[in-house]
């Protein structure tokens, strides 16, 4: 019988060699996972946390260089659909650099993908949980990890990285008038792109702004996740 105060590891890095299963055999109860549906950047499975059994839906920030393709989204909505039909609780965990370019460009698939999984999020009916387990980028964060799209309960790690868009494609755009007063542009433009993670991409920013409920630590993060699901149980 495993402890439910035990911490996690393997949730410690943001970088794109985050082991998504070791983290999540660590999460789980007695490091028990059953595999579901795998698709290119996103992985489901079933595990138990604090003796519930729950449904993962995670994005592999190793996989497609962190980009998300339509026929991730339709795995994702494929697998909440059925953990609706049966009750089950959702754990979303999320860590993608957002969609792929090349997907994005070529329009309808998409967006169909995007819509049918939001549509599937926002009717959910049993408790459905998000955490920012790395970094997430542009569109891919209210559609995978807010409250807005029907989370009951969202979370960051404190290392975590939010960002309406590539932190350096961001500090591009919207800093301008920074890159211009660098006494070198080209060699310090990362002292502005730390400063953009630093602040406006950090969790205490998306908790400012309502978007998380709380930042973890990351060898806290089972212990609360019991905790929020045996709270959220009476959904079920």
């Amino acid at each position: 019988e495993d402890d439910l105060n035990r911490p996690a590891s393997g949730f410690e890095t943001v970088d794109d060699s985050f082991d998504l299963d070791a983290a999540i055999t660590s999460l789980a109860d007695d490091g028990n996972v059953l595999p579901v549906y795998i698709s290119g950047s996103v992985a489901t499975c079933f595990v138990t946390l604090g003796f519930q059994t729950v449904g993962i839906i995670a994005t592999d920030i190793r996989v497609n260089d962190g980009y998300l393709l339509p026929d991730d989204l339709f795995v994702a909505a494929k697998f909440a659909q059925a953990l609706e039909r049966m009750g089950l609780p959702a754990l979303v965990l999320v860590n993608t650099k957002g969609f792929d370019a090349k997907a994005e460009a070529s329009g309808s698939p998409l967006i169909t993908a995007a819509s049918t999984l939001a549509n599937v999020f926002s009717s959910f009916s049993a408790p459905l949980v998000s955490v920012v387990i790395g970094k997430v980028w542009g569109a891919a964060f209210p559609l995978f990890a807010s409250k807005a799209i029907g989370a009951d309960l969202a979370f960051s790690l404190e290392n975590a990285l939010i960002s309406l868009m590539n932190p350096l494609s961001a500090v591009e755009f919207l800093w301008n008038d920074k890159i211009a007063a660098l006494n070198n542009p080209i060699t310090d433009k990362d002292t502005l792109v730390n400063l953009w993670n630093n602040t406006v991409a950090s969790p205490i920013a998306a908790a400012y702004d309502g978007k998380i409920d709380a930042i973890l630590s990351p060898g806290e993060i089972r212990q609360r996740l019991i905790a929020a699901f045996d709270m959220l149980s009476s959904k079920i």
